[in-house]
């Protein structure tokens, strides 16, 4: 008989590699997303790359998101969180990044 603590251990254990799965994942379509578009991106890459609306930008820079990688590691749940960004200038990130051809993390 599975005991209640064994199925949290095994609830647990699932949730642990689905964050595995969905970080293998994330970190396949950037390699490939580069590989297909010519386009490399390092902890170096600034958010200039993007051409964001000015207010958009200044609330990234404010909530210390100066780089690609920085926003490529923060959840999109945690970008709407951001002060003063607003479901707009969500909506011209993404479309930015889409078109960059970089690829945000979807959960935490």
């Amino acid at each position: 008989m599975i005991t209640f603590k064994d199925q949290v251990r095994m609830v647990n254990n699932l949730r642990e590699d689905l964050k595995n799965a969905e970080y293998a994942l994330q970190v396949f379509l950037k390699e490939r997303n580069s590989k297909l578009l010519g386009i490399t991106f390092d902890k170096k890459t600034p958010i200039e790359i993007l051409k964001l609306p000015e207010r958009t930008y200044n609330a990234l820079i404010k909530a210390g998101l100066s780089s690609v990688e920085e926003l490529q590691i923060k959840p999109i749940s945690e970008l709407r969180n951001v002060k003063d960004i607003g479901d707009k200038g969500l909506q011209f990130l993404l479309s930015a990044c889409q078109e960059k051809g970089i690829n945000l993390a979807v959960t935490t």
